[in-house]
């Protein structure tokens, strides 16, 4: 769409919203914003009150609207945006400043138009018409949200991390993989980093495990299989020094597999209230891979690399890209 060139409804239009990890939904209501106006007014979410509402890490205000403002340059729409930012729901709207003549709605942010509205009256201001977009779905027939990409289900174009045909079979590590999933996903560290987060950590490996419980970290996640290079080093979960309580789960995964039982386990266990071991019965080498992909953006996952140290892998859109995308190269067993 170039410029104002199709008659539209308002000649300004306001929104609001955070934006944060900027997804197809997102982008559809941007777009849609401009069917219905010649001029946007979007209130931006401030750091602090995204803080305050959220309760939850989202992407600096700079970087959410860098993120805007390439998607709408792209669309040739940027020089009918205006971007203020906001610090509570009414923003720039008890006043009539920028002329706005409509709000533009999904069905998630309809209630705060109202709250508008009731107090621009209280104020002798003029009600605003208020237009709804029903919100962008994807492909699993629900909303594309921020939340959902947070929590690490979905990626910015609604599509899950995990596939449906991973959940009902065992997969095999093709050879041609097995040179690349010998790099490490991440840093090599010597020790421990010291602002490890215990509730948002997944240890995997009985030496990494054991180095975490003789630091008392009380990890979220520990899988362990009593193997160390090829090895059986351990018998028994007490010579791991685990001092705290836990759940303790039993899971098959033959070594150089992964089964269709380690998406849910593990998914389960991370959102388990206690923290959880999970006792593999054969190799836990490529549950690395599962855990990065079922892990909400912001966790970090530690594992051993043979003669180099611990490797750190940072769950964020990234890391997760490249675990699925060598998902897609392994091969389904047939049982």
């Amino acid at each position: 769409m170039e410029g104002a060139t199709k008659k539209v409804a308002y000649k300004v239009i306001a929104a609001g919203g955070t934006f944060d990890h900027l997804h197809d939904g997102h982008k559809a209501f941007l777009s849609w914003l401009f069917t219905q106006a010649e001029q946007v007014v979007l209130g931006l979410t401030s750091d602090t009150f995204a803080k305050d509402t959220k309760q939850t890490i989202v992407e600096p205000f700079a970087l959410r609207k860098k993120h805007i403002e390439n998607f709408l340059q792209t669309n040739q729409l940027l020089d009918r945006l205006t971007i203020v930012p906001i610090h509570d729901i009414y923003g720039p709207l008890l006043t009539n400043e920028y002329e706005v003549n409509a709000v533009g709605v999904t069905d998630g942010t309809y209630r705060g138009a109202e709250l508008i509205n009731t107090k621009r009256k209280a104020l002798g201001l003029g009600v605003l018409p208020i237009v709804r977009m029903k919100l962008q779905v994807g492909m699993d027939g629900k909303p594309i949200s921020s939340t959902a990409i947070r929590l690490g289900d979905i990626d910015t174009n609604g599509d899950s991390w995990v596939k449906k045909e991973w959940t009902k079979n065992m997969y095999t590590l093709p050879q041609s993989l097995r040179r690349k999933l010998h790099e490490p996903f991440g840093p090599i560290l010597s020790s421990l980093p010291q602002d490890i987060d215990p509730k948002k950590t997944i240890t995997v490996g009985d030496v990494t495990t054991k180095l975490f419980n003789m630091h008392r970290i009380g990890q979220k996640v520990s899988i362990v299989d009593f193997i160390v290079e090829r090895a059986k080093l351990f018998h028994k979960i007490e010579e791991l020094e685990f001092g705290y309580t836990y759940t303790h789960i039993f899971l098959k995964n033959p070594a150089g597999h992964i089964t269709a039982e380690a998406w849910s386990i593990i998914g389960e266990s991370i959102i388990h209230d206690l923290p959880t071991v999970i006792q593999v019965q054969g190799e836990e080498d490529l549950l690395v891979l599962v855990c990065i992909l079922t892990a909400p953006l912001g966790y970090t996952i530690f594992y051993g690399q043979p003669h180099a140290g611990l490797v750190q892998v940072e769950v964020t859109l990234e890391s997760k890209k490249l675990a699925f995308t060598l998902m897609e190269e392994f091969v389904s067993v047939q049982l």
